[in-house]
């Protein structure tokens, strides 16, 4: 583990490097002729251009804090070298879809993300992984149907490359692609398996939250808007899809009572706030924000994880010890850097990309429940991470939970990864913002529009307080489960569709298959299977009817070869 983290740390050097060559516009691509079908080729392509060295080199940085962190978290665990292969896969993996802009060779990494986060997802082997893992993987598929489907319907084009879809005689494709990647970065309504990802290990979800599995839809989408952007009734379509997820994961994390979920949901509606930045007919400010965000979460992940680790496993913030500031200063000072940045809080690097996303959305027409659905979920945003903020400060236990569960100190490990992830945090966005021409967006808004972004933070704080007194959503309150279980789309994955299914299906079941079925197959073998059984034992208890019933089956046999005609005794 320890080679493969300096094997990373010396790749986002490198890559680093590369970076002051290919902003200048320039790109560099490597081409390997597979085969043909249909006369259209069919080619691996590895390319190089500003925006997948930018996002490589992020790649390689947080994978390299997070095998890091994962050598003290999971060093008691009998598996943990199983769980480093998968991450290392992992990360090629996310490489390679980076790399490849041709549709039917970047199913190398599009279907590698899939089948390892199944493997990932279900790694503690338990009941709860694995209904987690089935949710994630059936999600995928339909994304993976998806693509293959736009490889059918792209194939009289004659190639497969995401540069130039602009030649298309139909949108089709981009509306293929565009749901195959929502199903990847857990666009409503395929939101659900997001927050049950996280029955994984912490450093997996540190990875997979912030700059792999989850992103990977995203960046497909800013790669499909690069040569033009598809039709505006697509791009509308995101943008509904876009503020339902936010406005939904925003409500739900701010009810959750489990803290890898409250991050989680987070997650899912900073994904929302991309996506609504590319339905703007932005890519470049949704690729900005794609690379805050992933600063941000990973130092947020792993921060929590050291949380967790100072609870002795408990994950409930009703149950989270007292001063956690005392006793994981570092970790306490990490989340809140994060949590601020995730709020949108100035000078922060989140600030610099999501100020930029919604003084772009002030500043069009369009409709009110998008305008109004990206504000509420701004402040959502600053509640419950203003609210996380709390818990770790001043939680007590209640009367119904467990006992207070303490440890002392901060491993080790965690220090170097909190460290650089907090530096980032605070000042990359402003970096990118003035070193980078790729997310140069100057605007030029009134003075209320400009101050609008930051009052959402107030307005957050007020929800939280709202949350706190029991005015929003009280565990009493009949819509509690509804925004608890996210507007019931927990109830339509494919996991609770099958139990969903039983209760019709079982009173036939219990008929057929434990009926006459059974009785006249399964049953019936037994029944002979005893009953031979019996009579061999009897048999041996007295070798003289054994001698005899041998002997007399014997002569039937001789006289059935020998006698001409029919056999004896028919």
């Amino acid at each position: 583990m320890v080679s493969l983290t300096w094997l990373l740390a010396l790749s986002y050097a490198g890559l680093l490097l590369l970076s002051a060559y290919t902003d200048s516009g320039q790109s560099s691509a490597l081409l390997f002729e597979i085969t043909s079908v249909s006369s259209a080729p069919v080619d691996l392509i590895l390319s190089l251009d500003s925006m997948s060295v930018i996002f490589i080199s992020l790649v390689s940085l947080i994978a390299a804090c997070v095998m890091l962190y994962t050598q003290k978290y999971m060093e008691s665990d009998p598996n943990k070298n199983r769980l480093s292969g998968l991450l290392a896969l992992f990360i090629a993996s996310m490489i390679l879809f980076i790399m490849i802009p041709n549709i039917i060779t970047m199913l190398l990494g599009w279907d590698g993300l899939g089948i390892i986060s199944f493997a990932l997802v279900l790694f503690y082997n338990n009941s709860p992984s694995a209904g987690a893992a089935m949710i994630t993987a059936l999600t995928n598929r339909i994304g993976d149907i998806l693509i293959i489907m736009a490889l059918g319907l792209h194939l009289k084009v004659g190639h497969w490359n995401l540069s130039t879809l602009e030649s298309l005689s139909s949108q089709w494709v981009y509306f293929l692609l565009l749901v195959a990647s929502c199903t990847k970065s857990a666009q409503f309504p395929f939101c659900a398996w997001l927050p049950q990802a996280m029955a994984a290990p912490t450093p997996v979800s540190a990875l997979v939250h912030s700059s792999t599995l989850v992103t990977a839809g995203v960046f497909l989408m800013i790669r499909l808007s690069e040569g033009s952007l598809p039709s505006q009734t697509w791009l509308n379509l995101l943008m509904f899809l876009a503020t339902t997820t936010s406005l939904v994961a925003g409500l739900s994390a701010l009810v959750e009572t489990d803290l890898k979920k409250i991050v989680a949901l987070s997650t899912l509606s900073q994904l929302g706030t991309m996506v609504l930045a590319l339905s703007l007919g932005h890519p470049n400010l949704a690729f900005f924000h794609l690379v805050t965000h992933a600063v941000s979460k990973s130092l947020l992940f792993i921060c929590v994880g050291t949380f967790i680790s100072c609870n002795k496993g408990g994950q409930d913030t009703r149950n989270l010890t007292s001063q956690l500031w005392l006793t994981a200063p570092l970790s306490f000072f990490g989340a809140t850097v994060a949590n601020l940045s995730l709020c949108g809080a100035p000078f922060l690097s989140g600030y610099y990309s999501k100020d930029l996303i919604l003084e772009t959305l002030w500043q069009l027409p369009t409709t009110s429940y998008v305008t109004l659905g990206a504000a509420i979920s701004t402040a959502l945003t600053s509640a419950y991470s203003l609210k996380l903020l709390k818990i770790s400060f001043t939680s007590l236990p209640t009367n119904e939970s467990d006992p207070v569960r303490l440890t002392t100190g901060e491993p080790t490990h965690t220090k170097a990864p909190i460290l650089l992830l907090s530096f980032m945090t605070l000042y990359l966005g402003y970096f990118l913002s003035k070193s980078s021409t790729l997310f140069f967006t100057p605007l030029l808004l009134s003075s209320p529009h400009k101050h609008l972004a930051s009052l959402m933070l107030i307005a957050g704080w007020v929800l939280m307080v709202a949350e706190e007194v029991g005015l929003i959503a009280s565990i009493t309150y009949p819509s509690h489960h509804f925004i608890h279980s996210m507007f019931f789309l927990e109830t339509l994955t494919p996991q609770a569709n099958l139990m969903g299914s039983k209760a019709p299906l079982y009173s036939p079941y219990k008929a057929m298959d434990q009926g006459w079925i059974e009785s006249s197959t399964i049953r019936a073998a037994k029944m002979l299977s005893e009953s031979l059984f019996d009579q061999n034992t009897n048999l041996a208890k007295y070798p003289i009817l054994s001698y005899v019933a041998l002997s007399a089956l014997a002569l039937v046999v001789f006289l059935a070869l020998i006698l001409p005609g029919n056999p004896p005794f028919f």
